[in-house]
Parts: structure tokens; sequence; C-alpha cells
């Protein structure tokens, strides 16, 4: 046996004893995403989870939610967000936020060329275009990470992807289930191939929620173990190559 199958047989092993995270579907798990522009939550326009796939980034859930609080707390609109000079964002999501030059540097260099693009800061359009030619464009945009790019695919968009940082390919390779190492944006793609589509939202969801700032992973509850648990109590480079 290779060590390519062999690589490919942990992967998925080691992501489906994972604890699922308890949204039920894309749109829940969307809908826990601190909202950043005030879109109907019935519409959400696909620029909302960009932003926060740019927090999230080699940062973490708990880092980006409060990001996203105080951006929500502080601007108006993805539009006024726009508009903010670099020492602005920074100064919103904390000097001491992971990446915080480079990310604010990447984040109004995205947001400006979507403004460009569309004479709006909208990413709603990308509903109308195949999920090829989606792709296409998220990932063209000057600065994003790799890692914002499939997120938005998969999550916004229903495209097959799968969002991987240097946060969430550090837990893989630890676990000797990734063949590209160390990371780079291949990595990511190498995960997506080993993946169906229907089945990539919820592994990526189940590895995002099990592992914390530091890398750490939460294993799924043995069944023996829920029951008896039950009776008693209860990290400005161009993303295009390496990002």
């Amino acid at each position: 046996m290779t060590g390519a199958i062999d690589t490919s047989a942990n992967l998925t092993a080691f992501l489906a004893k994972l604890e699922r995270p308890a949204a039920p579907d894309p749109g829940a798990a969307q809908l826990l995403v601190p909202p950043v522009v005030g879109d109907p939550m019935d519409d959400v326009d696909p620029i909302r989870e960009l932003v926060y796939s740019m927090l999230l980034w080699e940062a973490g859930a708990s880092k980006a939610a409060a990001a996203a609080r105080r951006l929500q707390e502080s601007v108006v609109d993805v539009n006024e967000l726009r508009s903010c000079l670099e020492d602005e964002i920074v100064r919103l999501i904390g000097p001491r936020y992971p990446r915080a030059a480079e990310r604010a540097a990447r984040m109004r260099a995205v947001l400006n060329q979507v403004y460009h693009d569309g004479n709006t800061v909208s990413l709603a359009r990308l509903r109308a275009m195949n999920k090829r030619e989606a792709r296409t464009y998220l990932e063209s945009l000057d600065g994003i990470p790799a890692f914002a790019a499939a997120r938005v695919l998969l999550i916004s968009l229903g495209g097959h992807a799968f969002p991987l940082d240097r946060r969430l390919h550090k837990v893989l390779a630890d676990a000797n289930a990734i063949e590209v190492n160390p990371y780079t944006k291949a990595a990511g793609l190498w995960v997506e191939r080993q993946i169906r589509a229907g089945d990539a939202l919820d592994a990526y969801l189940a590895l995002e929620h099990c592992v914390d700032a530091k890398g750490g992973v939460t294993p799924k509850k043995s069944a023996s173990k829920r029951s008896g648990a039950e009776g008693s109590s209860r990290r400005k480079s161009s993303d295009k190559s390496v990002t």
C-alpha cells in the first residue's frame, strides 16, 4: 500500500472521529457568524462570509467571532469597512490580533477590488455564476487567502472546496492525515480531492469546530462514554503561491 493511500485513509478515519458541531445545516452554520452587514438573514450576501472568513484565517473561531462583533459595533456596513485605512482596521480588530497588519491590508485590498469590479461591496452576483466561475473570481481577488476563497465557495455558494490554513493543516499533519507537508495552497486542494463534494461541508465544520487557536482537537465521544455520562450527569505575501 502506498503512502498516499495510507494518508488518504488516515484522513478519512480522522475526520470521521471528530465531534460534529450543533449546527445542522449550512444555513444554520452561516447564521452563527456574527453579522457584519445588515442583510436580511434569509438572503445573506456572501460578502459577509468573506469578511468573517478573513477574520477566521490563521486566527480561530473565538478570536474571529470577537473581532466580528467589534466590527459590527464600529462600522455601519462593509462599504464603511472598505473605506477604513489599514491602521483603522487594525485598531478595530485589535493590534494583538494574529497577523493584524497583514490581515488589514489583505481585507482592504479584497474589499476594494470587489467594489471596483461590481461598483458595490457585494458578492451576490456570484450566485448567478457557475461554481467554477465563482471559484475563479474569488481566487483572483488581490490578497485573498486561499482559505477564505474556499470557505466562501463552500459555505455561501455550495461549491466543492475544503478551507485549510496552517491551523487546520497542523492538526491533520500531526495525525498523519495529509499528504502535502509543509503547508501550501496545494494542501487544501489535496484534502478537497479526498473528500466527496457532499461530505466536504460536514468534514470542514467538524474540523473547524474541534480545532482551537492552539490546534487542539476534541475527539468524538464513544457511544459507551456518552451513555455513561448521560446516566450520571451530564497564522503581506501573495496568497496565490502560499497562504
